[in-house]
């Protein structure tokens, strides 16, 4: 059996509490510093992520407003560019409009000085003609047969191109 004496059970009792004593002081204390300095890095990683995640936030919150402001500016230079192109659209075409208008005016112009001057000369043709017929009639006036000979005469002389084209006459 077994033997318990008073003296045996105090020494182990004594043995137990000085290894526990000497337990709490070399790895009890240790093992609880070790634990808060890895709970304290955690909670420091912890920070940091939020702190991360807060400027990545941050950031993120600036890119899209410079985005937006970037679409913004492209949208008003697309808007400016096709202004100015429609402006110059606008400018090319009055300017080949009065270009356009310029020569109508002076093919005008011109026309009607042709038709003047072919209208001079025409009338000063038809009063040659009549002059020179007057002249013959007056000299010629002798009878009906003599005036038809006259005039026979002078569609003759004015129907050869060489007679009639140095006298000025034309048929």
């Amino acid at each position: 059996m077994l033997n318990l004496s008073p003296v045996n059970l105090l020494l182990t009792v004594l043995n137990l509490l000085v290894l526990l004593f000497l337990m709490k002081i070399f790895l009890y204390k240790p093992m609880l510093n070790v634990i808060e300095k890895r709970r304290q890095l955690i909670e420091q990683q912890f920070s940091k992520a939020d702190t991360a995640q807060k400027e990545a936030e941050q950031l993120k919150t600036e890119y899209e407003g410079c985005l937006a402001d970037a679409k913004k500016l492209q949208q008003e230079k697309i808007l400016e560019a096709q202004a100015q192109a429609r402006n110059e659209y606008d400018k090319i075409l009055s300017e080949a409009d009065a270009k356009a208008q310029k020569i109508v005016a002076e093919a005008k112009k011109a026309g009607q000085e042709e038709y003047e001057k072919t209208l001079r000369q025409a009338q000063a043709q038809i009063a040659g003609l009549a002059v020179a017929a007057a002249a013959r009639i007056v000299t010629e006036a002798q009878g009906e047969a003599s005036d038809k000979a006259a005039y026979d005469a002078f569609l003759k002389k004015v129907s050869t191109p060489e007679e009639g084209n140095k006298n000025g006459y034309h048929v």
